[in-house]
């Protein structure tokens, strides 16, 4: 059965709905979150401390007016000096218990820093399994986040640390996790204690195709590889779950490249010594056994880039890939579709950031469209007006069409916390009234001259209309401010999914002239000469995945978290990436 469109307009009955159920779970967050230690102590909070004084913190409505009108909008410099006692040695149970919400978190988790700046952690405490779609604790020790079949589980699972929690006499009260967010949150996930992880190592999940220590492999080249070598073995793969579909399209290619090296790893039954497997290498090849018929069928099939949709015929049960394929990762979706062939989907992943979830995917074939959670509050701020808390609008006032910055509430801290996307609106859910939306940038976040500026999606879309006709169908790319040579313009890094295309001396035109149609003031500043076309930069094929490796080594948060921006400012990765400059544009 068919999900129905989402509506353009609120029912009364579906609004008040939806404003009494969002009312009860800001209340309960209040309630809940009143006396941590961040609400207490943080200047954000003085004037809101001050309003409930003397009140009854049983009226709900009370203290969602005195919320709504009291408290500003949080960043990180209010967040991070209170996180800070997470870093003290020892760290002290009463230093950090009830520090943002009740009890101690269960894990501290980092964002992804596109910017090459130091990642933001927080502090994720026990609902944070509800946020997720997760049944809370109880059953089995280990869930598989696929409920039936064979997966190919593309995640990281390693860590940074871990932060012994200690009493007074000493003692570890808990241990809990620092890491990235995608590793942490797959292990709350599945319940994997880190206590565990030695002794699981050479034994695989319910329904994952390579053992738990290839989760460990801290190498992005091994990683996919050797996940890939366990994968292929298995017929019966019937989904693959990863972060970003970029993961799945770098293993494919990884196979493509040393296609003769897995199928001689298959047909032996062989480990290869790549690095960052010296470790595991003894749980690696305690379960993998020589399979010359499948070795066989391997060269008989051929190598991925031969012919589309050789996925479909390594695994043939194969029914869909879960991923996040939204915003810049758009760009590597026809690559992925190729690969897989007609008869396996992509599927959107939900829609998560470091802070906390946001929403889960309203129909699983529309890569750009989720509903928005009801398990924390979200509040809208209007890109179109100042940046101010009067003009924050809440999920039952939104307007279909126009676009929002998010600003989140959740269980996990008492803030009003600007996270930088925008989102556009694209109508409700009818059954309960719940907006649902595309990703549509992140705030801020573009190429801006002093004439006028352009979005990460007016870059995205422009370099996707120009590109096919002329350089060819584009796999990754990134923008710069290319200021080589006066005037500066847009500096566009380009990998290619196939050959260069037709016409690649008419590209930077034709990008010019799109980016001129989402705002005609560019226009004006060429012909003043004040800019000039964007420069087109091609780099050779796999430099995007070497570009994650080599971020992954320069200290990236994790494996599997690394990001490649629309718009990159980091002055060591514009570097890196033009020395790998085959032609120009």
């Amino acid at each position: 059965m068919s999900l129905p469109e989402p509506t353009h307009s609120l029912s009364t009955e579906l609004s008040q709905q939806l404003k009494e159920h969002l009312q009860s779970v800001l209340s309960g967050i209040i309630k809940a979150n009143i006396n941590t230690q961040y609400v207490r102590g943080a200047h954000e909070f003085i004037n809101f401390r001050a309003a409930l004084v003397g009140s009854d913190l049983a009226c709900h409505d009370h203290l969602v007016k005195t919320f709504r009108e009291t408290i500003p909008f949080t960043d990180y410099n209010s967040y991070s000096p209170f996180f800070a006692k997470f870093d003290q040695r020892p760290c002290r149970e009463n230093d950090v218990v009830d520090l943002f919400a009740p009890g101690l978190p269960d894990y501290l988790t980092a964002s992804s820093s596109t910017s090459g700046k130091a990642p933001k952690v927080f502090a994720r405490y026990h609902h944070a399994w509800d946020m997720q779609g997760v049944a809370a604790r109880g059953g089995e020790a280990v869930r598989s986040t696929n409920a039936v079949g064979t997966t190919v589980f593309l995640w990281y699972l390693g860590y940074w640390c871990l932060v012994d929690i200690e009493d007074n006499d000493g003692g570890v009260v808990k241990t809990i996790i620092r890491g990235s967010g995608t590793a942490a949150s797959r292990r709350e996930d599945l319940y994997l204690l880190p206590n565990d992880d030695q002794a699981r190592m050479s034994t695989f999940l319910p329904g994952h195709t390579a053992p738990y220590a290839v989760a460990f492999v801290n190498k992005w080249r091994s990683f996919l590889f050797i996940h890939a070598l366990f994968a292929i073995v298995h017929t019966s793969v019937e989904t693959m779950s990863m972060a970003f579909v970029n993961t799945f399209v770098d293993m494919i290619r990884y196979v493509d490249e040393d296609f003769d090296l897995l199928v001689e790893c298959i047909k032996s039954g062989t480990i290869p010594d790549l690095e960052g497997t010296a470790q595991l290498r003894s749980y690696l090849e305690a379960n993998f056994a020589p399979n010359p018929d499948r070795a066989a069928e391997l060269l008989a099939i051929g190598r991925p880039s031969a012919q589309s949709g050789w996925c479909g015929r390594v695994w043939p049960k194969l029914r869909a890939i879960i991923a996040i394929c939204s915003g810049a990762f758009a760009a590597s979706v026809p690559q992925a579709r190729w690969f897989l062939g007609p008869n396996a989907d992509i599927h959107a992943r939900g829609y998560a950031a470091s802070e906390g979830w946001i929403g889960s995917p309203y129909d699983p074939l529309n890569l750009n469209q989720f509903k928005l959670t009801k398990k924390d509050v979200i509040e809208f701020l209007d890109v179109t007006k100042d940046e101010t808390i009067s003009n924050l609008v809440q999920a039952w006032e939104v307007i279909v069409g126009k676009r929002y910055e998010l600003v989140m509430t959740t269980r996990d801290g008492l803030w009003r916390y600007r996270i930088g996307d925008v989102v556009e609106v694209c109508g409700f859910d009818p059954k309960d009234g719940t907006p649902v939306f595309s990703f549509a940038e992140r705030q801020g976040v573009g190429i801006r001259f002093s004439d006028f500026s352009s979005t990460e999606k007016e870059l995205t879309d422009a370099v996707l209309i120009a590109a096919p006709s002329t350089i060819g169908e584009v796999f990754e790319f990134t923008v710069v401010m290319d200021m080589r040579k006066p005037p500066a313009t847009y500096g566009f890094f380009v990998e290619l999914a196939g050959n260069l295309g037709p016409q690649p001396e008419l590209a930077s035109q034709k990008l010019l002239d799109a980016l001129i149609e989402f705002n005609p003031k560019i226009r004006v500043s060429v012909i003043q000469g004040k800019n000039r076309k964007p420069s087109i930069r091609i780099v050779g094929a796999g430099t995007f995945r070497e570009f994650r490796h080599w971020k992954l080594e320069k200290g990236a948060t994790s494996l599997g978290q690394i990001k490649v921006p629309v718009v990159l400012t980091d002055p060591a990765s514009v570097e890196w990436l033009s020395k790998k400059v085959i032609q120009e544009f």
